[in-house]
């Protein structure tokens, strides 16, 4: 071979090596730079919506997903609700005090942070209020007329969340009658399940809402914490919430006393429930507004700050630094005025002008 031939070999050698270089550049770079998708999924479950919201780089490795979401909600509803009587809530409820249950590992989660959170909030939050709740009609069945005191007195002796005993998973009552609501809990369960799913699927860019109680995970398609509007109780518009959430990694739930109520000789009367007095709370507390680490709690103290007063709520959140409040109270002059808890500034962008 002359001198001549080798080198247009070694030159067609080096165009070789150069054209699989830029190729190997060119799918690495198209790697590193592929957009990231959101894949969004919606139903219906425990009587309400959810929407999950998931940030993904491959949408086709996720094809089974609907699938499983709707399957984890289900088996949360099947487990706890009490409208299915099949489901071990009303399993329980229809058990002797002489009896005990064995709970799924889900349901003994949901009862036990129920009696956690009924402890830490002076009992404010009692998954055994049914017989109030059935009574004032906020339940399965529709309100007969306003309760008279001597049937308020009734249904407060029949219920407590002290009289419910889980032992190594094992639920039973010490007084008969005595029954399980897991409603203002559950759903914010059913958003943690759904999240635990998503991680197991190695996903951590995703967002979870379940009738409006939220976990947010990882940062948004924007590339920055999820955000999420606070609704105004007043005005009720969605153009003009009270705050802007920045969700990452944390839950958040709102309470307000403007979904669910009925009117009586001109007086309001909110579907929140006063275990002390067995009348609904006064309409002091607008609405509440609660971050923590997992959804369940986060549902569960939102319901319960209704019934606290602001300052007791705030003190709750104050000695805890993974939780926050924002809290709107009415207002005669501004329609309503925004407390918070010391912490609440890393989690919501106020929107309101009228700060005490």
């Amino acid at each position: 071979m002359n001198s001549k031939q080798n080198a247009t070999r070694t030159r067609r050698g080096h165009q070789l090596r150069l054209v699989l270089f830029c190729w190997c550049l060119f799918v690495t770079l198209s790697h590193c730079t592929r957009q990231a998708e959101v894949m969004h999924f919606s139903g219906q479950t425990m009587g309400t919506f959810y929407s999950v919201k998931v940030v993904v780089d491959d949408p086709t490795r996720y094809q089974d997903l609907s699938n499983e979401i709707q399957e984890t909600l289900d088996r949360v509803d099947h487990l706890m609700s009490h409208w299915k009587e099949a489901s071990e809530v009303s399993r329980f409820n229809r058990l002797h005090p002489d009896s005990s249950l064995q709970l799924s590992p889900e349901t003994e989660t949901v009862v036990a942070g129920a009696l956690a959170m009924a402890a830490q909030t002076n009992g404010r939050l009692d998954p055994t209020l049914a017989p109030l709740i059935e009574l004032w009609g906020f339940g399965k069945r529709e309100r007969s007329g306003f309760p008279e005191p001597e049937a308020i007195a009734a249904a407060k002796a029949r219920f407590g969340y002290q009289h419910l005993v889980l032992e190594d998973g094992r639920l039973r009552k010490t007084m008969e009658g005595l029954t399980l609501n897991l409603s203002a809990i559950a759903k914010g369960y059913g958003v943690d399940a759904v999240s635990k799913l998503l991680r197991e699927q190695k996903l951590s860019r995703f967002m979870v809402e379940v009738g409006g109680e939220i976990y947010a995970a990882g940062q948004s398609p924007r590339n920055q914490p999820w955000r999420i509007a606070v609704e105004n109780p007043v005005l009720q518009d969605p153009n003009q919430p009270i705050a802007i959430s920045s969700l990452q990694d944390v839950a958040l739930a709102t309470s307000g006393d403007y979904r669910n109520y009925f009117e009586h000789e001109g007086k309001l009367y909110t579907h929140v429930i006063d275990p002390a007095s067995g009348y609904p709370v006064e309409r002091n507390v607008a609405s509440v507004s609660v971050i923590a680490p997992t959804c369940m709690q986060a549902d569960g103290l939102a319901t319960a700050f209704m019934v606290l007063s602001p300052a007791e709520s705030i003190a709750l959140c104050d000695a805890d630094p993974t939780l926050a409040c924002l809290i709107a109270v009415h207002d005669d002059v501004h329609g309503y005025r925004l407390l918070r808890s010391k912490n609440a500034a890393q989690w919501f962008n106020e929107l309101d002008q009228t700060k005490p």
